[in-house]
């Protein structure tokens, strides 16, 4: 996650409070899709439909931020 939130820093200007709503963000998604903490994004491609089963139970601003996370 640290070399993500490096890489973010790098090449946008995010600061360091919306970084760490991505993190927040990206962990919560990753434990209610694998039951399990956040360990990288390749649960957003092999657990695509339960992602998007997550993220439609969500409220529209939520999905939102979510959405703006995993991007």
């Amino acid at each position: 996650m640290n070399e993500i939130q490096n890489q973010i820093k790098l090449h946008r200007k995010t600061t360091d409070s919306s970084i760490k709503s991505y993190s927040s963000n990206m962990k919560n998604l990753a434990l209610a899709v694998t039951g399990r903490p956040y360990k990288n994004n390749n649960f957003l491609k092999s657990k695509y439909e339960e992602v998007i089963k997550v993220l439609d139970e969500k409220a529209l601003s939520t999905r939102r931020n979510y959405t703006s996370s995993i991007l």
